[in-house]
């Protein structure tokens, strides 16, 4: 007897688990009527600091909604800050107290928002929304932090401010210049006589084209900006450029570059080790090139800074050889804006 097929059956995403604390009863139950019917599930509401950390500690939670004013011997503010030390959720304070001092005190925690009493159902969707986006956000920005910081070249650099709109952002130098596997026999004799001759490896050299240049499709070399808190690409422009390809009107091609970049306060980028020895200066808004210096060789680090008597200045080795080859040399240059 044959059967029709089942049909299968979408399974819903898990619904986010709120834990209440609130001290006051009929706020508590409106809390939990609106949260429901919002399509949260409430964990649990407790109305004191001591009852919210031992369910934390036990029951898995998405966010936390917490008075600031509770009973007992802690208040709001001193629970989320325990809370932080065990939990890693988003927490938003409910107060009818919006007084300096005790934003003040609250915002030492770090909260994802605010709801002032009394507050309508949109208020509370709102802020209960925005504080699950911006965790969300945040912590693919420590999860990229952390593949950084086991998986970064030093070739990446952190910039340290933030881009527009509060954005994190990182610089990156890459170079598209396509290598070959060298290989040849083998001159160690194998354990088997009888064995044929191994290959053995050669190296990995350029592959160029039959006027040296890379063989592949420009861009050669690119400077990059990431947004971190979207993990999109912000903008990316080519990275150094051949002379007599610029003479001919070849638009940039960018080049092969080992050098790095870094970013000041100001919001400057400064980048080297392209063929072409020059060091730049972009705009990490945009990308923009903004300034570039003939160096007598190419950096082979990315650049520093440095403060001293007042003024900033940005050194940079500039030694040549390395990977690009070419004369060497052991010089420092420094730069500085005039006074």
């Amino acid at each position: 007897m044959s059967s029709s097929p089942k049909t299968a059956v979408p399974i819903p995403p898990p619904r986010v688990r709120v834990l209440v604390v609130e001290d006051e009863a009929l706020v508590a139950l409106d809390l939990e009527e609106r949260l429901t019917r919002l399509g949260y599930e409430v964990s649990c509401v407790v109305d004191n600091g001591g009852d919210a950390l031992n369910h934390a500690r036990v029951v898995k939670i998405d966010l936390v909604l917490m008075d600031i004013h509770l009973r007992g011997e802690l208040d709001g503010i001193e629970t989320a800050a325990a809370l932080r030390q065990i939990l890693d959720v988003p927490l938003v304070f409910l107060t009818a107290h919006a007084d300096d001092a005790t934003l003040h005190r609250a915002g030492l925690t770090e909260p994802f928002g605010y709801v002032l009493k009394p507050f309508d159902e949109r208020e509370l969707r709102a802020a209960v929304q925005m504080a699950l986006y911006r965790y969300q956000a945040e912590s693919r920005v420590r999860k990229m932090e952390r593949w950084l910081g086991r998986h970064a070249a030093q070739h990446w650099r952190w910039g340290d401010r933030h881009g527009p709109r509060g954005a994190y952002r990182l610089y990156q130098c890459d170079r598209r210049s396509p290598d070959r596997l060298a290989v040849g026999r083998g001159d160690i004799p194998p354990v088997d006589p009888n064995a044929p001759v191994k290959w053995t490896f050669g190296g990995w050299n350029r592959l160029v084209d039959h006027e040296g240049y890379p063989g592949c499709q420009p861009p050669w070399g690119t400077l990059t900006c990431l947004d971190l808190n979207t993990g999109k690409i912000a903008w990316k422009v080519p990275f150094g450029e051949y002379p007599e390809l610029a003479a001919k009107g070849v638009p940039k091609t960018g080049q092969e570059n080992f050098g790095g970049c870094m970013v000041t306060a100001s919001g400057l980028v400064i980048a080297g080790g392209t063929r072409d020895q020059k060091l730049r200066a972009f705009d990490s808004d945009n990308g923009n090139e903004l300034w570039s210096f003939q160096l007598p060789l190419h950096s082979t680090a990315p650049a520093a800074s440095y403060e001293a008597d007042g003024r900033q200045f940005i050194v940079v080795p500039v030694t040549g050889g390395g990977k690009l080859g070419g004369a060497t040399g052991d010089a420092w240059m420094a730069f500085a804006l005039p006074k």
